[in-house]
């Protein structure tokens, strides 16, 4: 295939996708793509809907390439095209002694003897008949098949947990009356939820962000870290920025360096702050800590670090940070406007730190939170009380909002770019691709090269518009 040309095109025999019989024969099916532009000029196949250019078994083909293009599959060679690795030689040969080395080669059919047949003793098989009647009767009112027991533990384990709030979406959902729909369903949530549910999720999104179930109960609820950004406004808008962290719509790079240096030191940080805590309290217990939904607040979630436990001040929650940016030590923190501590090495108020443990106190229902800095030469501990007067200002704000406007978007999705159509250009009509502007009047999305522009113009309006 040369590069160079502007079309390429993609070929594969497909299976029929309704039986044949054993005269059954592939269809040859092929399809010719833009590699300039990214789109289907054509697809034809020798199947009799084929000349049409509209047949499913082309569209096989594409669904194919999309398949294996997400999973990452274009990245790895074919088997067959890579070194022989099932016959490889051994380079590394050691000397053995002659009576060491085994030269019989292994002869094809013959098999080892298989053990002779065991008859059971007339004792055996009376105490084995006893034994199966005295268990029988246990079993003695269940007509049921025994083969189904492991589905409906876990039809009983998924009963177990909440329903996550993205089940609330309706698609066919009504605009208008919205508000009245909202709380409906904030209190069909508070209805259907209870203490017991909540502690069992807790329990089994301990791993956090290795758990499957932690993901997809955060969404659509006001967590510790969105907090901050929710509260610091009136509560009847938010930013579209939060509002698609809270329904994790962009999801974040969890490769990333800070990202990966902060759940590298996380676990050394908490070994560190246990044998720390030990020195001076009594009978201290650290323990992981899950995904944590307050029952009477349900749009409410945090996810605490570690609990802590001790006679002496009794429950309490843990929160580590580990900034990459000071990795190496916390020298010239003090003068840093962006940095969580202050010249006196308390956590700043206005910090949105600082409301990211207010929540995790609440919704654990602790009054107290040790909030660790680690760094690789130093730890640095402080405890922050419970601060019931930003509590008392900052929760209605977070209901407010959240009824307003999260649970909007929780049952429409209005803003989810996986709902949304895909963009093309007014003026080509081709797919959405390299830079584009969109007219501040219709809304109308245009390529730069169509329109002849080479940078974004602020307030600008297309050729229909003007």
């Amino acid at each position: 295939m040369d590069v160079s040309e502007e079309f390429f095109v993609v070929r594969a025999d497909v299976l029929p996708s309704q039986r044949q019989g054993h005269k059954a024969k592939m269809y040859q099916a092929w399809v010719i793509v833009s590699r300039t532009n990214n789109y289907v000029l054509t697809g034809n196949c020798t199947c009799m809907a084929g000349l049409g250019s509209c047949c499913s078994h082309a569209a096989a083909i594409l669904c194919k390439v999309e398949l294996y293009v997400r999973m990452g599959r274009t990245a790895q060679p074919a088997v067959t095209s890579e070194e022989c690795l099932w016959k490889k030689t051994n380079k590394e040969v050691h000397p053995a002694r002659l009576s060491d080395i085994n030269f019989q080669r292994l002869s094809k059919g013959k098999l080892a003897p298989a053990p002779a047949k065991v008859k059971a003793a007339p004792a055996e098989v009376k105490m084995f008949s006893s034994n199966a009647r005295g268990t029988s009767s246990r079993h003695k009112g269940s007509d049921h098949d025994t083969d189904t027991a492991s589905e409906t533990e876990q039809a009983e384990d998924l009963e177990e947990l909440p329903e996550p709030l993205t089940a609330l979406f309706e698609p066919t959902l009504n605009p208008a009356g919205i508000a009245a729909k909202c709380e409906e369903a904030y209190l069909n949530i508070k209805r259907h939820i209870n203490p017991e549910q909540c502690k069992r999720l807790e329990q089994k999104t301990k791993q956090q962000a290795n758990c499957q179930d932690w993901h997809t109960h955060r969404e659509g609820r006001i967590t510790s870290t969105t907090f901050h950004s929710v509260c610091t406004g009136n509560g009847d808008s938010i930013s579209q920025s939060t509002l698609k962290k809270i329904m994790r719509y962009d999801a974040a790079d969890l490769q990333v360096p800070a990202v990966v240096w902060g759940r590298e030191q996380e676990e050394k940080a908490r070994e560190c702050y246990t044998k720390e805590v030990k020195k001076t309290h009594q009978n201290v217990k650290v323990t992981l800590c899950g995904f944590v939904v307050c029952s009477g607040e349900p749009h409410l979630g945090a996810s605490p670090d570690a609990r802590v436990v001790c006679d002496c001040c009794g429950e309490g929650v843990v929160e580590i940070k580990s900034p990459y940016k000071y990795r190496y030590g916390l020298l010239g923190v003090t003068v840093s406007n962006d940095f969580c501590l202050d010249h006196n090495y308390d956590l700043k108020k206005t910090h949105p730190y600082y409301y990211q443990v207010q929540l995790h106190m609440y919704v654990c229902n602790v009054q107290y939170c040790d909030f660790i800095v680690w760094t690789t030469p130093e730890m640095f501990m402080s405890r922050i009380p419970r601060d019931e007067q930003l509590l008392l200002k900052a929760l209605p704000v977070a209901k407010q909002c959240h009824l307003s406007c999260v649970l909007p978007e929780v049952l429409t999705r209005s803003q989810d770019p996986a709902l949304k159509p895909p963009v093309s250009c007014y003026t080509c009509s081709m797919p959405e691709v390299g830079k584009m502007i969109k007219c501040k009047m219709c809304n109308h999305t245009f390529h730069y090269q169509c329109i002849q522009v080479k940078r974004r113009l602020k307030n600008w309006h297309c050729s229909l518009c003007r």
